[in-house]
């Protein structure tokens, strides 16, 4: 046992010779090229999570407009009981391939109209606005759910609900990641060579 920490000591003694025989100024480069490696990554990551968050809301912000124009030209089908023009506004939606599914409900909270972009998919109703909420929406998963009140001239007349995927805000947050990562590997080969 002696002996081992005998081994520890001269081996840390030795680190100590080699830090202690380095220049100032190599020193002083290498603690200044170390936090600004650290730096550089935070601002990285800080940037990776903002955008992020910046193309998320950016979506909920969409299917909140695409909610408010579907519920707009929904009026007429929810006060003539239309069923098909209703489902004829919902399918619309296939311009917007971020939409999965939607559902337009009538002001007792029974189902009116649904759209499904493909048959495989199932539409699960698992959260609902509460009385006296316009709108909001979850996050599950991949998946953000919205709901809108559709209004005509102060009155409720309905509710629309939106299911979209987050698949291409993943896809472009992973291409800006990438695109940063190799930005940040290219500072630090600069920095390395300039040293």
């Amino acid at each position: 046992i002696a002996s081992r920490i005998i081994g520890q000591g001269k081996a840390g003694g030795l680190a100590m010779r080699i830090w202690s025989s380095q220049s100032i100024s190599d020193k002083f480069m290498r603690m200044t090229m170390l936090v600004s490696g650290i730096a550089l990554l935070l601002a990285y990551v800080s940037f990776l999570v903002y955008d992020l968050y910046s193309l998320r809301q950016e979506l909920v912000s969409s299917m909140a407009t695409e909610a408010n124009i579907v519920g707009a030209n929904s009026v007429t089908a929810l006060f003539f009981d239309e069923k098909q023009a209703a489902e004829n506004t919902l399918s619309a939606l296939r311009n917007a391939p971020q939409v999965r599914s939607a559902l337009i409900l009538r002001p007792d909270g029974s189902e009116f109209a649904r759209y499904l972009r493909s048959s495989a998919i199932e539409f699960q109703l698992t959260n609902r606005l509460a009385p006296g909420e316009m709108e909001r929406y979850w996050t599950k998963g991949r998946y953000i759910l919205l709901g809108s009140r559709i209004q005509f001239q102060g009155a409720q007349v309905g509710t629309v609900y939106l299911v979209a995927e987050t698949g291409d805000v993943a896809r472009r947050a992973e291409r800006f990641g990438l695109i940063s990562a190799g930005m940040l590997l290219s500072c630090f080969a600069i920095a390395l060579l300039a040293t």
